[in-house]
């Protein structure tokens, strides 16, 4: 490979695990509704979340480009072995769309702050009467 294009591949590579990750989250969100009522079957639920079928989501980018970047300089450079590659891709790719779920921003919220706050209402006995 020339002098000039030996770091274009993990370049390519942060680009396209980022963005695999980000269109995973969106996808996800777009999709809450039809998968509760297909997990639990509550109408109620899948009708509220529904909603965020039509919601302007923007998930963060930077970071984890960032950190995928990073990783995979470090590996070019280092020229680890494929097995220890797969070991560490799958906790930092599992931790970024943990990252990127939790600080989407939806309609201006984050997504994060929503399910926090489920979490506490559930944790109450809110969601009983329902």
């Amino acid at each position: 490979m020339k002098k000039e294009h030996r770091f274009l591949m993990p370049v390519l590579l942060s680009l396209l695990l980022t963005a695999a990750e980000v269109v995973l989250v969106v996808l996800f969100i777009r999709n809450l509704g039809s998968l509760i009522l297909a997990a639990a079957g509550d109408e109620t639920f899948a009708h509220i979340f529904g909603q965020l079928s039509s919601a302007r989501i923007v998930p963060p980018f930077f970071l984890p480009f960032g950190l995928w970047l990073a990783f995979l300089l470090y590996v070019y450079r280092r020229g680890c072995s494929a097995t220890r590659v797969i070991l560490l891709v799958v906790p930092l790719g599992l931790l970024l769309l943990i990252y990127i779920l939790f600080f989407a921003n939806v309609n201006g919220v984050w997504f994060g702050s929503v399910i926090v706050s489920l979490l506490r209402y559930a944790s109450h006995g809110l969601f009983d009467v329902l």
